[in-house]
């Protein structure tokens, strides 16, 4: 399973390589750009064959990509028009800018197979747990939401989402009452109670334990476990422990389940909490075509909330141990590989995201290096010197390479964590 789940990793990250240097490639091709190479990883070929005036080719090093158009640089210009500094200012800006914007397409297009095919996974239990306020009581069930029948949690979140009041009818000791709630006193701030049935076991703790998927957990210890989030609470707060775990499947079972250890950042600060490897029970939820409008919506939702996690990072509200680097994003996608295909796909158009936002950076040799200069030019009216160019390259790359290895770091001082 190794194996399998480590070509799958392979072949997502290879997928948003690809299709980032496509949008350059494509978007070249039709200004009438040579592309001189097309490349999908570094270092020494491991594939490659040419066709017409493209030298195509994968390289061993899967960290990224990149397209070669005639003529780029200042030092490689020769007045030819098929060359990329011959064309006007907005070829070349079109040019760059496509590998970005074809990531955010791929996000909309990945998120399109989730929500529209796949489907999202939601609790199938319409209960209340708790709620901020103490309008909704626990065990309330919410069966209408303005009049909107409610199948899962996945309604109830979704009906609340966007208006500022609702009026929600809901079951409460056989007897159905109605409520006015209100986001700005805080009604909306409910949780659902989770039926504690397991859904997926792929950590070697719950495998060890005999857990399996269907069983439902009945007690941890002498506590009775009706709620999903209080079984995880217990297994957070006791890493390396043995506990005694009863569940049903099929007819009630008991078995020692030793908790296993991972360290994690909690408000700047690191921590070790416990993990067993299961997920929750949980049904599929698919919208049909009003997926393609929700694919949009959560991708550009995704676009702000990342960059302002970012702006808090560089002003140090965040902690910079909390960036991650190639490592981070290589064992993200694998886990998700693990969990489910609708995890897989959710992390994927995240990630493409993220390389939306990261080639838009104003470093060279990042896309955003490059419309940053020429823009300067533009403004300038005056091309960069060779000179120039390598310098500013050469400080860019600098910059770059120190972002890499700073995340790098982080990524193996989490991993270390993880093995000790």
């Amino acid at each position: 399973m190794f194996i399998i789940f480590l070509i799958i990793t392979i072949v997502s990250i290879g997928f948003l390589i690809l299709v980032h240097e496509f949008g350059h490639y494509l978007v070249a091709k039709l200004s009438g750009i040579k592309v001189e190479t097309f490349s999908i990883g570094f270092g020494p070929s491991i594939l490659q064959f040419e066709k017409g005036e493209t030298l195509y080719k994968i390289g061993l090093v899967p960290l990224g990509g990149y397209v070669k158009l005639s003529g780029l640089n200042p030092s490689e210009k020769r007045g030819e028009s098929y060359e990329f500094r011959s064309k006007p200012y907005y070829v070349r800006f079109l040019t760059v800018l496509a590998g970005p914007l074809f990531n955010v397409l791929a996000s909309i297009f990945v998120l399109i197979i989730l929500y529209s095919f796949v489907g999202v996974s939601t609790f199938s239990g319409r209960q209340v747990k708790s709620s901020k306020t103490g309008k909704l009581k626990y065990g309330d069930e919410i069966i209408e939401v303005d009049g909107k029948k409610v199948e899962d949690w996945y309604d109830v979140e979704f009906y609340l989402h966007d208006d500022e009041s609702s009026f929600v009818k809901v079951i409460r000791d056989s007897d159905t009452i109605g409520l006015f709630l209100y986001r700005d006193k805080g009604d909306y701030d409910i949780s659902p109670l989770i039926p504690v049935v397991i859904g997926r076991v792929f950590g070697e703790p719950a495998l060890k334990a005999g857990l399996k998927s269907g069983a439902k957990i009945l007690k941890v210890g002498d506590k009775e476990i009706k709620d999903y989030m209080d079984f995880r609470d217990i297994i957070i707060k006791n890493p390396g422990e043995t506990l005694t775990v009863i569940f049903e499947k099929g007819r009630i079972c008991t078995t020692q389940l030793v908790v296993g250890r991972k360290k994690i950042l909690e408000d700047n600060t690191e921590k070790e909490i416990g993990f067993i490897g299961i997920s929750v029970a949980v049904s599929k939820k698919k919208f049909g075509l009003m997926g393609i409008k929700k694919s949009v919506e959560v991708t550009f939702s995704t676009i702000v909330l990342t960059l302002k996690v970012l702006y808090k990072l560089l002003k140090g509200d965040i902690s910079r141990k909390a960036l991650g680097g190639p490592i981070s994003v290589f064992h993200t996608v694998f886990e998700s590989a693990k969990i489910g295909i609708d995890y897989l796909l959710t992390i994927i158009a995240f990630i493409s995201i993220q390389l939306f936002i990261l080639n838009l950076l104003p470093i060279p040799p990042l896309d955003g290096g490059y419309l940053f200069i020429f823009l300067f030019e533009k403004i300038r009216r005056k091309e960069v010197t060779e000179k120039g160019m390598q310098i500013v390259q050469l400080i860019g790359l600098s910059l770059l390479i120190m972002l890499v290895l700073f995340a790098t770091m982080n990524d193996i001082a989490r991993f270390m964590g993880r093995v000790k």
